[in-house]
């Protein structure tokens, strides 16, 4: 098992946005057929460490 090392929810966000720069470079005919939905994975978990980051609490708690 690898050694987690904690990362800042403000380093996870430029993460996330070289993720979703990557996403959207790739050509339609190079792009697996279910981009959208990892893309819409990285959008959600962007939100996510951006409320972390902020101290908001989590949806239902």
């Amino acid at each position: 098992m690898p050694v987690m090392a904690p990362v800042a929810a403000r380093e996870l966000q430029g993460h996330f946005t070289t993720a979703l720069g990557a996403l959207d470079e790739l050509a339609l005919t190079d792009a697996p057929r279910d981009l959208p939905f990892w893309r819409a994975h990285i959008v959600d978990l962007k939100a996510n460490a951006q409320m972390l980051e902020l101290g908001a609490p989590k949806a239902g708690s």
